[in-house]
């Protein structure tokens, strides 16, 4: 698969191993064969609809169900992630998949939501006794604008980001004119109380970056806002939608 990502994108490089489980984001395989972002053209909206066939999806590979619910929601065409949570005050991460290549969702999002429940490293694959406990975030990615001047440009509480860390220095651990690239999804920075030039700074960590001069980081970076349409279900939720028990 050359386009699932786990919530943040280095390349290949794992975000979270065990030591890192409560902290956001994850990677990212390439978004297409040429590197580009895709933008969609008009917002897509995630529906409670989109989150229960994830839950289709999860509880099919866990029973060997053949016989999946039809999705009943349009089919756009867009970025896109999968996130699964144990549900929580806040909630923890337990998974979570995506894709910045723009994708048809019907088809999509079954694969983030089972990616992102059996196949990312950082955690055991999801069972269905746990089932009970979670919920899942459909996250559609929409108005990404590119190449922003100021690589502070952008919300806290509206954009997520995307990094091109474009080194411009030889060391050990660095080649010259490498690009490093990652990201956070919106309201990931503002949800662990990051101010931007710290998000700056963990994208670059996690993109495997050794440079922590900020000065340096904002001179390197190239950055994509971008925002998204989220919506989230519980079991309890999509039990009662489904008819099954609680």
């Amino acid at each position: 698969i050359n386009h699932f990502l786990l919530c943040f994108w280095s390349d290949l490089v794992r975000t979270g191993d065990s030591s890192l489980w409560s902290k956001p984001g994850a990677r990212v395989l390439p978004r297409d064969g040429y590197g580009a972002m895709s933008v969609t053209p008009a917002p897509a909206v995630a529906t409670k609809e989109m989150c229960f066939t994830c839950f289709d999806v999860i509880l099919n590979h866990l029973t060997g169900s053949q016989d999946p619910a039809v999705p009943q929601y349009e089919d756009h065409l867009c970025p896109l992630f999968v996130t699964w949570e144990v549900k929580h005050a806040p909630p923890f991460l337990r998974g979570c998949i995506g894709t910045m290549t723009s994708r048809h969702v019907k088809s999509a999002i079954g694969e983030y939501a089972l990616l992102a429940g059996v196949r990312d490293s950082r955690f055991h694959p999801i069972t269905k006794s746990e089932l009970k406990d979670l919920q899942v975030k459909v996250s559609l990615l929409h108005s990404f604008e590119t190449d922003l001047i100021d690589a502070l440009d952008w919300d806290l509480d509206l954009h997520g980001i995307s990094v091109d860390f474009v080194l411009d220095v030889t060391n050990n651990s660095n080649t010259q004119g490498a690009t490093h690239s990652a990201t956070y999804l919106p309201g990931v920075a503002k949800s662990v109380g990051w101010s931007k030039r710290e998000t700056l700074t963990h994208l670059a960590e996690k993109a495997g970056v050794r440079e922590t001069r900020i000065d340096r980081l904002l001179q390197s970076a190239k950055v994509t806002r971008y925002r998204s349409s989220v919506e989230t279900a519980t079991w309890e939720e999509y039990a009662v939608t489904r008819k099954l028990p609680l």
